[in-house]
């Protein structure tokens, strides 16, 4: 036992701050316990401004694992998407799930609507002959429920903006007359 055991060292993050003995091991820690070896302090000089080193790894590199996995998996690609296609055609739900979700791409979440007849809406009085034509519509199947229920926002909002137009030019009529009178 040297003299300098009993003294901890500091934190190896240069936090400035003692570090404790391992209960399992009985040797000094590196980092404080439930300290965050990561948050170096702001006067850590591990990153200097200027440290070519300080920004981390490129983007798009791998790491480690990743190198090794493909390394490992390297020239066996196609057997294994021979065995996984295979799996899928004999009955592998989830194989042929995998597969397909690969091979297909998602369903747009925007598609176009075009609908025919489709009665424009100037005033809130032909709001709904607008809204009879959206469940009109739906009815027939041209609308799935999430369309009809989109449109119908839509149409919404619009009639508010004209019920605001409504009131905004009714207020400036009362505006005019009273200017007039008084």
């Amino acid at each position: 036992m040297t003299i300098h055991d009993d003294i901890p060292p500091l934190c190896a993050c240069n936090c400035g701050r003692p570090v404790e003995r391992s209960k399992v091991t009985g040797k000094w820690n590196r980092y404080i316990h439930g300290h965050n070896a990561k948050n170096y302090s702001p006067n850590s000089p591990r990153f200097q401004p200027g440290n070519k080193f300080s920004k981390g790894r490129p983007a798009g590199s791998r790491n480690k694992v990743s190198i090794a996995a493909m390394n490992l998996l390297k020239d066996e690609e196609k057997a294994l998407s021979r065995k996984a296609i295979d799996s899928a055609l004999n009955g592998n739900t989830q194989m042929l799930q995998f597969c397909l979700s690969r091979l297909l791409p998602p369903p747009p979440k925007d598609t176009p609507i075009k609908l025919s007849g489709m009665p424009v809406c100037n005033d809130v009085k032909s709001s709904v002959a607008l809204s009879s034509f959206i469940l009109e519509q739906m009815s027939r199947g041209k609308l799935t429920v999430s369309q009809a229920h989109m449109i119908s926002g839509i149409v919404e909002k619009h009639i508010r903006c004209l019920q605001l137009t409504d009131v905004e030019q009714r207020l400036e009529d009362i505006e005019a007359r009273l200017e007039r009178v008084g």
